[in-house]
């Protein structure tokens, strides 16, 4: 994708004057606003040079890395009701995790003339491409993501590491001290978290315990369930990175002749709606996606409306829920 240095380059001007020229600034003449906007043309380099254009529009963009996910969806739907209700609309797109994938979508809304972005991301740092499409256009954005701390628009967060220490937390204060953790390759805060517990409590971080796969939700949790059990000293409890791997492992554990919590404890993250219907009920941590889809909402249409000038960046906190999965292990082991 072209950026503004690009463009300064090919103008042979400075960077700020690229950037004055695609918002219209009265600081400089016609003829330059118009060299500069015909280049960024020929770049394909989004930019909104009229400020009122997408005033009147109605559209939220939305790009999610996936649909398949019910955190995603949950906080998605969440969104759709609030805005509905306040007369907005979503346009949706896929991101598929990639972070060329996301500054190409959030492009292709701007081109679409919508008046706010929303973008749920996985990336741990904000692409300098965002940054300079956010600073050259007339847009409402928010990032809902992992990392913390944008400058340059408002973003939201939940708190993931804290997720993650409740979870492993609840085991040890269990007794429990051969913990194993299942995850995807999206799980590496979740993993960290995870070790940063065991290390806190004197118990040793055993490779052996610990099942990280390219498979996913309860393919993944089954896999990698079947593979911890193979151990001669099998754990007595399991953190699963969310729950459908949750679901995958007690499948697994079932199909081994072993009970959930009597043989085997397990803990995960999300709180999907099904895990309250499964016997044994799931005990999980709570991530507020309702909360999260709402709170976005409210943010939106406070700046789309110019209540609100300043940056805004929240974290919300997660919450334990201890049902029938866990309990201290079985002989105190």
């Amino acid at each position: 994708m072209a950026t503004l240095k690009d463009i300064a380059q090919i103008a042979q001007v400075n960077v700020s004057t690229v950037s004055k020229a695609l918002r219209n600034s009265s600081d400089l003449s016609s003829q330059t606003i118009s060299m500069i906007q015909g280049i960024a043309d020929e770049l394909n380099y989004p930019y909104s040079s009229d400020s009122d254009k997408n005033k009147n529009s109605k559209i939220i963009g939305v790009i999610i890395p996936e649909v398949i996910s019910p955190y995603y969806t949950s906080a998605l739907e969440s969104m759709r009701k609030r805005l509905l209700g306040n007369g907005y609309r979503l346009l949706i797109m896929i991101s598929g995790f990639a972070e060329e994938e996301e500054t190409t979508c959030v492009q292709q809304l701007i081109a679409n003339n919508v008046c706010a972005v929303v973008c749920f991301s996985e990336q741990s740092e904000f692409s300098q491409g965002l940054r300079d499409i956010i600073a050259n256009n007339n847009i409402v954005f928010l990032m809902v993501s992992v990392a913390e701390n944008y400058d340059v628009c408002d973003s939201i967060c939940v708190d993931d590491w804290q997720s993650a220490t409740l979870a492993v937390q609840h085991l040890v204060d269990l007794g429990h001290r051969r913990i194993a953790f299942l995850g995807d390759f999206l799980s590496d805060t979740r993993r960290r978290a995870y070790e940063n517990v065991l290390k806190q409590a004197n118990i040793s971080v055993n490779s052996c315990y610990i099942f990280e796969s390219t498979l996913r939700f309860e393919e993944c949790g089954y896999t990698g369930m079947k593979k911890l059990l193979e151990n001669s000293l099998p754990p007595t409890a399991v953190f699963a990175a969310y729950d459908n791997i949750a679901i995958g492992a007690m499948r697994a554990i079932h199909e081994a002749g072993m009970k959930i919590p009597r043989d085997i404890s397990i803990v995960s993250i999300d709180d999907i709606s099904v895990v309250k219907y499964l016997n044994p009920r799931l005990t999980t941590v709570t991530e507020p996606t309702q909360d999260l889809g709402e709170l976005a909402s409210d943010l939106l249409i406070m700046k789309i409306k110019g209540k609100r000038k300043i940056v805004q960046n929240v974290k919300l906190k997660p919450t334990l829920n201890v049902r029938e999965t866990t309990a201290p292990p079985k002989n105190n082991i």
